[in-house]
């Protein structure tokens, strides 16, 4: 039982993952990205950068990597007043850039070139597929430790979603996808 446990864990989950993510309805992606979004906003004290002018200029720039990318115009993105130098995306077209990472970029190309990688992660579905495996892999291990609620799955998945790591794949094919857009 332990052997075909991790067979499937490490070669099952990964391939259901892969299969599963780009059928999960936008409906859907949507309501986890919400979910998520007022997680980030606790996380981060609640709210987003809104001057005037600094969010004109960010939001021609995602409009215009956004375009070119192939992404409609409900991805949304913006920047959250906190000095933590980082980029998400979430699930349902959400791209959220860290001040701090903005602070630190030198030029506005910088700046595109890391929302292009954020939104090849959205064109990849990469935050789904983290979360397919996440949640899968713990239900799998919370039947075989008896969790036959699936309890430990729920709140094991809801976390992957704000504490995204992606795999050396997909984050190469993420860099892959802002070259491109750049």
């Amino acid at each position: 039982a332990a052997a075909s446990l991790v067979a499937v864990v490490l070669f099952g989950m990964p391939l259901a993952a892969d299969r599963l993510a780009p059928l999960v309805p936008e409906a859907l992606q949507k309501r986890i990205g919400d979910a998520a979004e007022v997680q980030v906003k606790a996380i981060f004290g609640g709210g987003t950068c809104n001057d005037p002018a600094g969010q004109a200029a960010f939001t021609k720039l995602v409009t215009q990597i956004r375009d070119v990318a192939g992404l409609d115009a409900s991805v949304k993105s913006a920047v959250v007043p906190t000095a933590v130098p980082n980029a998400f995306a979430l699930p349902g077209g959400k791209v959220y850039m860290l001040k701090g990472l903005l602070d630190k970029a030198e030029s506005p190309d910088e700046v595109a070139g890391i929302l292009a990688h954020e939104f090849g992660h959205l064109k990849h579905h990469d935050n789904m597929r983290g979360l397919i495996y996440n949640g899968g892999t713990s239900f799998l291990i919370g039947l075989l430790f008896g969790d036959v609620t699936g309890s430990s799955a729920v709140i094991f998945a809801s976390r992957s979603v704000v504490e995204a790591s992606y795999s050396r794949d997909a984050e190469t094919a993420a860099d892959t996808f802002a070259i491109e857009m750049m």
